[in-house]
């Protein structure tokens, strides 16, 4: 029977199909056994493997360093930068006087705005002007009347107060009165201490004379006493004593008096100089005022009219004005580009890792109108920071080769302004580093957090 149901055994394996077969060997008691059991050198070598890997990753970041980079806008200038020219006021041009590409020279004038005042009239009250500091000045006494077939506009009525005051002030000027007064009451002090003089001579001979009465009537009272004269005579020389005594004070009484006169005479003679000066002072100041008035009149005028370059350089026209000549208040108009100068890069950057920036570090530059991909991009490095910002922006200024010589090889052509991108390299960092700082931000993050719940 054993054997009969071993060969029925095989015969239903046999039948049995080969996939069911080799399903059975796999889950076997002695398979499951072996898959089952993990040899003990492959977990000692995969630990050790695996911190082997995390080590190597940790040189490896602690080497490798990449620089760290701060972006902003520039654009390229020289030394002296290229100035627009913009007009104050909303107006029209009614005449330009310097074509497109001509040179210009600092404070010319460049174009005319519509305005209330012929550009005549101006150039005649600056000479008017002129003539009338000259007037005060004692170079010339006689002005031109005023053109009145010209406008003066707003500066019409302050002009006819000048005119007035430079008329009074002539006619002052040129009046004999004063300067006669002057003399008369000169003349008359001269001859009151001309008679001081002979008042003092006088004095001192009648003093002399008392002193002599006055010896001989001593004389006499001694005399008198010894009895050798008589009491007439002893009179008579007193009375002469006497007479010798009122005469020098009469003497003093005019000299006193005519140290009087003379000091009534000077003091007049100081009143009507202080008030000739005084007069003088007076219109002086009025002429003095009114043309700073109308010199502040005119500065208006031109700024707000006159479009005038600021230094020396070439004239751009921003626009075509011949066919549109109305302009708004801030508009630019043209701009004057210095002539070839040191050129270096201005980068305007925001104040987010600002302080980084340090002079000397490199800069690379890119080139809206070279893109960096066919010319490459120009190098330079730091030269100024700015200390204070403006518009929530710093100003850095960058050093660069005068060529404009790319890393690429390509000269680049300069224009004023060109614009572009700049990168500052700060410092360089590794990739633990970097790591490390976004921890640190996310802990300090979380930190606040916690504090402010």
């Amino acid at each position: 029977m054993p054997e009969t149901k071993t060969v029925n055994t095989r015969v239903e394996r046999s039948q049995r199909p080969p996939e069911r077969d080799r399903t059975e060997e796999i889950r076997s008691e002695e398979v499951q056994e072996i898959l089952g059991h993990t040899p003990r050198w492959i977990i000692r070598q995969g630990i050790t493997l695996i911190f082997g890997l995390i080590v190597l990753l940790l040189v490896l970041a602690w080497l490798v360093e990449y620089p760290e980079i701060i972006s902003g806008e520039m654009h390229l200038n020289t030394e002296v930068p290229t100035s627009k020219l913009s007009s104050n006021i909303n107006g029209k041009l009614t005449q330009i006087l310097v074509q497109d590409g001509e040179e210009v020279k600092p404070g010319q004038a460049i174009a005319f705005l519509e305005n209330p005042m012929d550009i005549s009239g101006v150039v005649y009250l600056e000479k008017y002007l002129i003539q009338v500091e000259s007037m005060l000045a004692g170079r010339s006494v006689e002005l031109p009347p005023v053109d009145t077939s010209l406008v003066f506009a707003s500066v019409q009525a302050e002009l006819t107060r000048l005119q007035e005051n430079c008329l009074e002030y002539q006619h002052f000027y040129q009046d004999p009165y004063p300067d006669e007064e002057k003399r008369n009451i000169q003349n008359r002090i001269d001859h009151y201490r001309e008679l001081l003089a002979i008042n003092q001579e006088q004095v001192n001979l009648s003093q002399r004379d008392l002193e002599n009465a006055k010896t001989n009537f001593e004389a006499d009272e001694d005399l008198l006493k010894q009895g050798v004269i008589a009491p007439m005579t002893y009179l008579e020389e007193e009375a002469r004593f006497n007479e010798k005594n009122q005469a020098v004070q009469g003497f003093l009484q005019m000299e006193v008096q005519n140290r009087i006169t003379l000091a009534n005479l000077e003091k007049r003679l100081l009143e009507v100089e202080h008030g000739y000066s005084e007069k003088m002072r007076n219109l002086t100041t009025e002429i003095q005022l009114s043309l700073g008035e109308i010199r502040n009149e005119l500065s208006m005028w031109d700024q707000d009219y006159v479009i005038r370059s600021t230094y020396t350089g070439q004239l751009v026209w921003l626009d075509d004005y011949e066919s549109d000549p109305f302009v708004g208040a801030g508009q630019a108009l043209f701009a004057v580009v210095p002539p070839e100068g040191e050129i270096e890069g201005i980068i305007k950057l925001s104040t987010s890792g600002f302080g980084k920036v340090k002079i000397g570090q490199k800069v690379r530059l890119q080139m809206d109108n070279y893109p960096h991909q066919e010319y490459g991009i120009l190098q330079g490095e730091v030269k100024t920071v700015a200390s204070i910002p403006h518009k929530n922006q710093y100003r850095v200024t960058v050093a660069l080769n005068q060529d404009l010589q790319t890393n690429y090889g390509y000269e680049l052509q300069y224009l004023p302004e060109m614009a572009g991108r700049a990168e500052i390299v700060t410092e360089n960092l590794t990739v633990l580093q970097r790591i490390l700082y976004q921890l640190r931000k996310v802990m300090d993050r979380d930190k606040r957090k916690n504090a402010s719940s």
